[in-house]
């Protein structure tokens, strides 16, 4: 046989899954100072890790704030992350755009 010494790799879905707990949210928010503060001390408290973030040009003192959220290392789901952050004062809507799987 010609390829004696192949090595056979895998990647399984759970180990990937574990490893990484990422999403993405679209927050429409009131454009007042200290209002992506209040957001970014939230994640801090729910120690997410934030790998993206994405602020619209305010229009009409509204605008939105997209991130991208790792939750890795936590026990939190995708709604938990949600409700905290519709709890932080400004922000009128939080919304689920991608999750991996």
């Amino acid at each position: 046989m010609l390829f004696t010494n192949i090595e056979i790799l895998f990647f399984p879905i759970d180990e990937k899954m574990e490893e990484t707990r990422e999403f993405t949210l679209i927050l429409y928010v009131n454009d007042i100072v200290g209002m992506l503060a209040g957001v970014l001390n939230t994640i801090s408290q729910l120690s997410l890790s934030v790998l993206t973030i994405h602020q619209s040009i305010p229009m009409e003192g509204r605008a939105t704030i997209t991130l991208s959220l790792d939750a890795k290392g936590t026990n939190l789901e995708v709604d938990d992350v949600i409700q905290a952050l519709n709890k932080v004062d400004q922000v009128s809507k939080v919304d689920l755009i991608s999750m991996t799987i």
